[in-house]
């Protein structure tokens, strides 16, 4: 029970810092600075929460 909950905490971790990524990558920096001061940030998000990101 406990692995099934590690590697799903993985699983948003790694598809939160997939579309950071993918942020990083675009040139609209309207779209950058919208998700670097949403208050949804990436520190709930890792734990767990990715699904109420707004880019997912």
């Amino acid at each position: 029970m406990i692995f099934v909950i590690i590697e799903n905490k993985l699983h948003h971790t790694v598809m939160i810092i997939t579309q950071y990524a993918f942020l990083s990558l675009q040139k609209n920096s309207d779209r950058q600075n919208i998700f670097l001061t949403n208050k949804r940030s990436l520190i709930p998000d890792i734990f767990g929460r990715a699904e109420y990101s707004p880019y997912l």
